[in-house]
This record gives C-alpha cells, sequence and structure tokens, in this order.
C-alpha cells in the first residue's frame, strides 16, 4: 500500500495572481501570433518594401537581454534575503527597462530617416511599426510593475518568505524579454 501523503491547501494552491498573469501571457501570445500570421500572409503576396532593420533595435536586444539577467539577479537576491542587493538589481532593471524604450524611439527615428513611415504605402514598413510598438507598450506596462516593485524593495518588502510581487514582474519582464526576442528574429528572417 501506498502512503497517501497530504498536503494543505497553501501547499497546492497556486497564488491567483500567478493564473491571472498567465493569462495575460496566454491573450498577448494571442495577438503576436494574429500580427505576425498577418505579417507572412501579406509578406507571401509579395509587393514588399524591404528596409534594413535600424541598429538601435539591435542594441535594444542587447539591453532587454541585459535587464534580464538584472532581473534574474534580483530574484536570487531575494531568495537569499540580501535585501541591499534586491533594490541594486531592481534599480539596474528598471534604468535597462527605461532604456529599452529609448532605444526602441531612437530606432523609430532611425526609420523615418531612412524614408520609412507607418503610413504612405510601405506595408512592410506599417507591420513593423505596429508589431514594434504593440511590444514597447506592454513593456511600459512592465515598466510600471519594475517601477513599483523596485519602490517596494526599497521598503524591505521582499524576503526569501515574500517574494510573490517580484516573483510576478520577473515573470513578466521575462516574457517581454523573450516575446521581443521572437519579434526580433521573425522581422529579421522575413524581412
Amino acid at each position: 500500500m501506498v502512503p497517501v501523503v497530504e498536503r494543505t491547501q497553501e501547499q497546492t494552491r497556486i497564488p491567483t495572481k500567478k493564473i491571472v498573469l498567465y493569462v495575460a501571457f496566454a491573450s498577448i501570445m494571442m495577438m503576436f501570433a494574429g500580427l505576425t500570421s498577418g505579417y507572412i500572409l501579406r509578406w507571401s503576396e509579395g509587393n514588399w518594401d524591404a528596409f534594413a532593420i535600424p541598429s538601435a533595435f539591435y542594441i535594444s536586444t542587447g539591453i532587454i537581454i541585459a535587464s534580464s539577467l538584472s532581473m534574474w539577479w534580483a530574484q536570487q537576491a531575494a531568495k537569499k534575503d540580501h535585501l541591499q542587493n534586491i533594490k541594486s538589481w531592481m534599480t539596474i532593471t528598471t534604468l535597462l527597462g527605461l532604456s529599452f524604450v529609448i532605444s526602441q524611439y531612437l530606432g523609430y527615428n532611425q526609420l523615418v530617416n531612412m524614408g520609412v513611415y507607418f503610413s504612405g504605402g510601405n506595408i512592410s514598413g506599417s507591420f513593423f511599426y505596429v508589431i514594434t510598438a504593440l511590444h514597447a507598450a506592454h513593456v511600459l506596462g512592465g515598466i510600471i510593475a519594475l517601477l513599483v516593485t523596485t519602490v517596494k524593495s526599497y521598503f524591505g518588502k521582499y524576503t526569501s518568505n515574500n517574494r510573490l510581487g517580484i516573483q510576478l514582474c520577473a515573470n513578466y519582464w521575462h516574457f517581454m524579454g523573450f516575446l521581443w526576442l521572437f519579434l526580433f528574429v521573425f522581422l529579421a528572417v522575413t524581412r
């Protein structure tokens, strides 16, 4: 006979906030799946004006990778109750997140200087703007979460026993990073 191990409700329950976040991830993925599918369909029709991806988007890719790493270090610090390190890594992650958005803005300026506009007959440019701008809008939501989490870290909110807030923020931020990497590779390959 196999012994039955009883678990309390707290041990088996997934926090509601995590479930809501995962549902949001599914919604975001569906939106970008629709956009990339539309992109592929339109691209396959021909009459596609290809253009080089501006250098600022390459830089922003490096920035978001670095920010994901710094977010990971913040999580590790929380697991070990290194409160000062949590503050430092959260601040760095927030600054890198803001740098990502600035880099994206500079990329749009480079597109304009290349003669690629949101409207004006260049459907490939329109798709590029929509896909990257929607991602940037979601990143701005992530920056708000980073700011809140960073401020809370300065008040000692996160410890090894209380990490849900930093975990949720990290999950969202890592998701945004992976999503950007997918979109960037997708846009680079389908030029």
